[in-house]
């Protein structure tokens, strides 16, 4: 149908229009315009329902602002915790710790004090680079001792104890680290030796080790402390039986 048409309605319906070739036609049928402010409130409804960017917001779009709002809170959470932990640490560092009164009276030295006073006390008890040298000293008189009695599986496990001793001082007093590498220009030749099971290159390596411990000692100037092989033993620690049958 021609709505161009249509221009008056009938004067028997006025549900109707009446066409100039006088057709009739409901008007519940034909598309209802708006005049000027219902189309002004219309528009105004729709921009508020749409926001400022226009668009509605989606279910990705409230997702995302909920997201937002748990990792803040999270957050808030993780920032709370770790300034109760700095405060209390600082409480501990500042005021110390009481020992409890049923603290022995021989554990007080270690339970009384602040965190660091604590530490610095049990470093002092640990001592320097003389402890390391008091157990390299007999780790020195186990494996000569090893290597007379040609157990050189025990010969082994001393030189690997020097190691650790020597690496443990080194730790502890790093200015010592220049001197105590010459050990490693002699237990290499011990090992060697070790490896070998040769009893007579085992006494010539012993004699260069016991040389270099001397020459350390010149260099941190301590030239007193004279190291000379063994001449008693110190552990009950003797020969490894060979069982019966063995070569």
């Amino acid at each position: 149908m021609n709505v161009a048409r249509l221009h008056r309605p009938n004067a028997r319906d006025p549900g109707v229009l009446t066409g100039f070739a006088g057709a009739l036609v409901p008007l519940d049928l034909l598309p209802r315009v708006p005049n000027r402010s219902e189309a002004l409130r219309s528009d105004v409804a729709r921009k508020r329902r749409l926001g400022p960017l226009g668009s509605r917001p989606t279910s990705c779009t409230l997702h995302s602002r909920r997201c937002r709002g748990v990792v803040l809170g999270c957050a808030l959470l993780v920032l709370m915790a770790i300034g109760l932990g700095c405060s209390r640490e600082t409480s501990r560092r500042t005021n110390g710790v009481t020992p409890p009164a049923s603290a022995p009276d021989n554990a007080r030295w270690l339970l009384e004090g602040t965190n660091d006073t604590r530490f610095i006390r049990v470093a002092q008890h640990l001592r320097g680079f003389d402890m390391a040298m008091v157990e390299t000293g007999y780790r020195y008189t186990e494996l000569y001792w090893a290597g007379q009695d040609r157990n050189w599986d025990y010969a082994k496990y001393q030189v690997e104890k020097i190691r650790t001793a020597v690496r443990n001082g080194i730790e502890r007093r790093p200015a010592r680290a220049k001197s105590a590498q010459m050990l490693e220009s002699a237990l290499p030749g011990v090992e060697e030796a070790l490896r070998a099971k040769d009893p007579v290159r085992f006494a010539d390596r012993f004699a260069a080790l016991t040389a270099t411990c001397n020459a350390c000692h010149h260099a941190e100037r301590v030239p007193f402390v004279h190291v000379q092989t063994p001449a008693t033993r110190m552990s009950p620690v003797g020969p490894h039986p060979v069982p019966r049958g063995s070569p």
